[in-house]
């Protein structure tokens, strides 16, 4: 049965630098990363790429799609109706980058961005309650992403290996 990996985690937390590795192969909305594992977008970015492209065409593809392994992020794509939908055939994971919010205005803060703490603590209430509507649809995992980006990556690359 194909894995479907939802990677979630407030807005500058390194969702994109958990999947950024080089491109091995392109099939339309699709990006092979290593022999089984694929990323949904047309860059590496993730699914935030798909912008210019109506969601329900992308979840089409998605269902049609039969690759060993699909890592999705972007909050677009990152919802309660995606995972419980994708979940009638496909085995769901969600991997939660769990970042504090003074990590998360530091990483913002070096591509001289800022976010406030309403906003975070508004994330964090979504991702909080996503997972409590989605544990019985996905087995979920968190990360603790309070670490340096290499250490989150080798961890989040081996539980990636385990599936």
């Amino acid at each position: 049965m194909r894995k479907v990996v939802f990677i979630v985690g407030n807005y500058g937390v390194g969702k994109s630098s958990m999947l950024e590795r080089p491109v091995l192969e392109s099939k339309d909305i699709f990006l092979r990363t290593t022999e089984r594992t694929w990323v949904l977008g047309t860059d590496i970015c993730g699914a935030d790429s798909l912008s210019m492209y109506k969601k329900q065409d992308v979840m089409n593809k998605i269902k049609e799609a039969k690759q060993d392994i699909l890592l999705i992020a972007g909050s677009r794509y990152c919802q309660q109706k995606d995972i419980k939908e994708l979940s009638r055939d496909n085995e769901v994971h969600l991997v939660y980058l769990k970042t504090s919010y003074m990590n998360n205005a530091s990483r913002i803060a070096g591509r001289n961005k800022h976010i406030n703490i309403d906003t975070y603590n508004q994330k964090l209430k979504e991702h909080i309650s996503l997972m409590s509507k989605c544990r019985r649809y996905c087995k979920i995992y968190m990360i603790d992403n309070n670490r340096p980006l290499q250490e989150v990556k080798v961890e989040f690359d081996n539980l990636i290996q385990d599936l």
